[in-house]
Formats: C-alpha cells, structure tokens, sequence
C-alpha cells in the first residue's frame, strides 16, 4: 500500500481537524477473476473511503492507497467548500508528499418555501447541484462546480432553509415534497463567501395520478413501478 501526504490550507493558513478523504478511480482491467469480488474496493462508491485528519500544522497523511489506482483526495470542512486534489503517480510502500489541499469560503443559499396561503411548508427536501456549463467562456464567480457533487437540506417549521458550503459557481435547486408540485429554479450564481438568499418560493399543489398496469391480454400487474 501507499501513503499521500500533504498539507490543508485556506488563505494560506493552515487548518487543523479537517477531514481528507481518498477515492480511487480504476485503471487498467480487472485483476481478479469475473465474479470473484462481490462488492466495492476501499475507495469507490460504496466502498471503505481512505481517510485522514489535519493537524494542527495543516499536515496529513492518508494511508493504506492501492498504489495501482488513480486517487483524488477531497477536504471539507464547515463554512468552507470542499477542495480537491489528484495524488498523483503512487508506489508500493512509498509516501507521496506535497499534495495542497486550498480550501476556499463556501457560499450559501437560502430560501423559505410557502403555499397558496402564503403558510410555511416544512420538510420540503431541497437539492442543490452544479448548473451544466454553457460554451468555453470561463464561470462567472470562479472554477466551475463538480457536477458530480450535490448538496441538500431539508426546510424547518418555518419553511425555511439553508445550503451551505458551495463553491463558487452556477447551481440548479430542486425540490421534492409529498402534497406539492416538484419546484426547479436554475442559474443561481453562488460567489465565495457570499450568501443568496431566493426570498419566498412558493410550492404549488401536486395533481395525482390513478391507473391500472396490465399485461397485453389485460392481468393485473402487481408491485409495478410508476415514474
């Protein structure tokens, strides 16, 4: 196995306690037999992920890397966006150092979800993700987001809400809640450190749909899924 070491740091500074975590990205075919691993290696989605912590000079070190993958370390740490980093070239038995982790501000976004009434709707479950890049011009508030990645929250009793730690970068919100019609509002400019706020997003009322599902010769189809 192999080690990557490095440093995390915002504005320079380092930053003590902040998580680092490994994710492996395969390379090259398979080296065991088809079918004879039934689950995620350490590293991929659903797998054990590597993990670290800073200390108090910024320093970590992940352990234990698969030195024939290709790892990307991430950090993340409260109030700020998370920040990632390839590890590079790796080696059996060998440590990888100088690996910089700069985090920056995160931004925010908030809202309050309301209904016809005007009344608060809670438990609205709201989905924040990096917005498709249009042309080659650069983003307009720095790097463009990982589309990968996603944030969510869920709205109190006030129908208020809360996204935090967004990069900076265009973002498209989604909703989701039992009742109300979905909700999607895009071209949200997040800035670093800077928080948006959408004012009142008012949910409209959900229609529902009855039917029946069937075979060809007309048998009832029992736990068929509809989307």
């Amino acid at each position: 196995a192999a080690v990557v070491g490095g440093r995390v740091v915002a504005a320079g500074q380092p930053l003590a306690g902040v998580a680092v975590a490994a994710a492996a990205t395969p390379t090259g075919p398979p080296r065991r037999p088809f079918g004879a691993f039934r689950g995620p290696r350490p590293g991929q989605p659903g797998g054990r992920r590597p993990r670290a912590a800073s200390g108090a000079d910024g320093a970590f070190r992940v352990r234990g890397l698969d030195p024939t993958e290709n790892w990307t370390l991430e950090a993340r740490a409260a109030g700020f966006a998370p920040a990632k980093a390839e590890a590079g070239p790796l080696a059996p038995r060998r440590t990888r150092g100088g690996v910089v982790l700069a985090l920056r501000r995160g931004g925010v976004v908030v809202g309050k979800f309301v209904d016809a009434q005007e009344k608060p709707v809670d438990a609205v479950v709201v989905e924040v993700v990096s917005a498709p890049t249009m042309g080659r011009g650069p983003a307009p508030f720095g790097p463009p987001a990982d589309r990968t990645a996603s944030w969510r929250a869920l709205s109190d009793r006030q129908g208020e809400f809360r996204v935090a730690d967004l990069p900076a970068g265009r973002f498209e919100l989604t909703t989701q809640r039992r009742g109300f019609a979905p909700e999607r509002r895009t071209g949200l400019a997040v800035e670093e450190g800077a928080t948006l706020d959408l004012g009142a997003i008012a949910l409209g009322q959900g229609a529902a749909v009855e039917g029946r599902v069937a075979t060809a010769d007309g048998a009832p189809i029992a736990g068929a899924e509809i989307r």
